[in-house]
C-alpha cells in the first residue's frame, strides 16, 4: 500500500514513512527485535525492491542516495556470505584454468586495486568486445580483445577474488542485458539511482 500511494502521488514518500514506520517494519521487527538497524536496511530493501517493478526507486521519492547504497550494499553481503565457501573454491580452480596473458592481467590488476584502496582511490575496470587487448595502467583499466578470449571469466575471477578479502564488489553494465552475463549484475544507471529518464534529465 506504501508504495502504491506514493506511485499515485497521494503522499509525499519521506514524512508516509516516517508517520508509519512502525506499521511497515512490524514483520521484519518481530524477527530481529534487537537490531533496529536491520530492521530499517530489511524494510528499506523491501520497499526499494517493489519500486523496482515500476522501474523507479526511493532516491525519486527524496530518500537519500547515500542510505539505499549502503541498504544495497549490505544486500551484496547478505548475499554472498553464505556462499563464500563456494567463491574460495571456485577461485582456486580458475586461477589454475589462467593462461599466461590473463594471469599477468589479473595479477596486475590485483595489485592497482590493492593501491587503490591503499591510497583511497576509485578503480573502474571496463571490458570492450572488439579489438586488440589493451591495459590502461592506471585507476582505470580497459580489457579488450575479441569475443571467447575470457574477458568475462578474468571478470568474474577478479570479483570473486576481491569478495574472498571482504571487499564490495558491484558489476555494472551499460543495458540490463550485459548486466546478466553475471551474477547480481545490474546497469550503471540502476547502481547511481538513475531509474527514469527524467531521473537523468533533471
Amino acid at each position: 500500500m506504501f508504495t502504491q500511494l506514493i506511485l499515485d502521488g497521494t503522499a509525499p514518500a519521506v514524512p508516509l514513512l516516517e508517520e508509519f514506520f512502525d506499521n511497515l517494519n512490524a514483520d521484519f521487527r518481530h524477527m530481529y527485535p534487537q537490531d533496529p538497524i536491520r530492521v530499517r536496511r530489511l524494510l528499506m530493501q523491501s520497499l526499494d525492491e517493489m519500486l523496482r517493478q515500476h522501474n523507479r526507486s526511493l532516491i525519486d521519492f527524496g530518500f537519500e542516495a547515500i542510505e539505499l547504497r549502503g541498504v544495497r550494499l549490505q544486500d551484496e553481503d547478505d548475499f554472498w556470505r553464505p556462499r563464500i565457501d563456494i567463491i574460495r573454491n571456485e577461485v582456486q580452480q580458475q586461477t589454475q584454468q589462467l593462461n599466461g596473458q590473463q594471469r599477468e592481467f589479473f595479477d596486475e590488476c590485483s595489485l592497482r586495486i590493492a593501491i587503490s584502496l591503499e591510497n583511497n582511490v576509485s578503480l573502474i575496470c571496463f571490458l570492450q568486445g572488439k579489438g586488440k587487448e589493451k591495459r590502461i595502467l592506471h585507476v582505470l583499466v580497459c580489457l579488450r580483445h575479441i569475443a571467447g578470449t575470457g574477458k568475462s571469466f578474468l571478470l568474474k575471477l577478479l570479483a570473486s577474488s576481491q569478495r574472498l578479502l571482504g571487499r564490495h564488489v558491484v558489476i555494472v553494465g551499460s543495458s540490463g542485458l550485459a548486466a546478466s552475463a553475471f551474477i547480481r549484475g545490474t546497469t550503471a544507471h540502476y547502481q547511481q539511482g538513475f531509474t527514469k529518464l527524467k531521473t537523468l534529465l533533471s
